[in-house]
């Protein structure tokens, strides 16, 4: 996972955990998807790229090399709040 590849589907899979007086935990896991066996791998690491996503939403992983003007930090996924 050194080089961001458009080849690579990564999904973000997440869950909610319900506690008291209404509150809520995120739970989220990142995977990307073995074209050759069709299966789900787990991902820990997004190396150089960055993963934007929506609570709702889709998201995009990008290279920080194409956002070097920005000051984002790489193996990140930066949420946003729909």
């Amino acid at each position: 996972m050194v080089k961001c590849s458009i080849s690579k589907l990564r999904v973000l899979g997440n869950k909610a955990q319900h506690r008291a007086n209404n509150d809520h935990k995120m739970m989220h896991k990142l995977f990307h998807l073995d074209s050759n066996t069709t299966m789900l791998i787990r991902m820990t690491n997004l190396g150089k790229c960055v993963m934007f996503v929506g609570e709702y939403n889709g998201g995009l992983v990008i290279s920080t090399q194409y956002l070097d003007t920005l000051d984002l930090m790489p193996n990140t996924i930066y949420f946003k709040n729909d």
